[in-house]
Formats: C-alpha cells, sequence, structure tokens
C-alpha cells in the first residue's frame, strides 16, 4: 500500500498565487467594461471632461468611478471594491425628486459576459498547478 502525503500549506499558497492571478485579471475586466458602451440615453450630454456624451454612451466621464476599483484577498476569498460615493448610484441606476430615470450600468456583468470568473479562476489555478 502507498501512502500519500499531502502539504496542505502548499496547495494553500498556491491557491492564494492563483486567486492573485485571477483577481488581476478581473480587476482589468471591470475596468475594461466601464468603457464598453453599456446603454442608450435619449439626449447628448456635454460631460464634465467637455466631451460630447452621444445617445449611445459607457460611464466613464472624469474616470474616477473606473480608476476607484481595488480588490483585496483574504485567504481564498476576494473582494472588490468602488470606493467612489456614487458607485452604487451608478450601478443600479436612480430616479430624481422631480421623476427623471437614470439607468444603472451593471458593468460586472458586462465583464463576466466576457470572462466568467470561474473561467479566470480555474485557468489561473491551471497555471499554477502545471
Amino acid at each position: 500500500m502507498a501512502k500519500v502525503t499531502l502539504d496542505i500549506r502548499s496547495i494553500e499558497s498556491a491557491l492564494q498565487r492563483a486567486l492573485d492571478d485571477a483577481a488581476t485579471e478581473l480587476l482589468n475586466l471591470y475596468k475594461q467594461a466601464f468603457e464598453l458602451v453599456a446603454y442608450t440615453w435619449p439626449n447628448e450630454t456635454r460631460r464634465r471632461n467637455s466631451t460630447i456624451a452621444g445617445t449611445s454612451r459607457n460611464k466613464v466621464d472624469l474616470g474616477n468611478l473606473k480608476n476607484s476599483t481595488s480588490v483585496s484577498r483574504q485567504n481564498l476569498t476576494l473582494a472588490f471594491l468602488w470606493s467612489v460615493d456614487y458607485a452604487a448610484i451608478v450601478f443600479f441606476g436612480y430616479t430624481t425628486t422631480a421623476g427623471n430615470s437614470y439607468p444603472g450600468s451593471d458593468w460586472i456583468s458586462v465583464a463576466h459576459n466576457i470572462r466568467n470568473p470561474e473561467q479566470a479562476i480555474g485557468g489561473a489555478c491551471r497555471a499554477i498547478f502545471n
């Protein structure tokens, strides 16, 4: 009978490295998703950066929301954060007290349609363990 001994700490360390690699890939995908044309709007709008946003537009004006994207890893858990105070409003949309509605923009799903997180993590694990 053969005896197999596993070094659990080495396996966990390899998984953490794989998660770090996947986190970098996903972080870049979330930032990329802001640049994609994600919604339509009935009017042209002058943005704060002085450009005109047409009826088909992305969510990038000054880039503060996109650039606020960060990720942290605690053991085998990844947490992504968008740290500007209006991130939830942009994500979910909102209606003003005057009744004007602004659509939300789910940049997370846009990124996941480009690359599924499970595929990103699986690919990173294969790269580490092969």
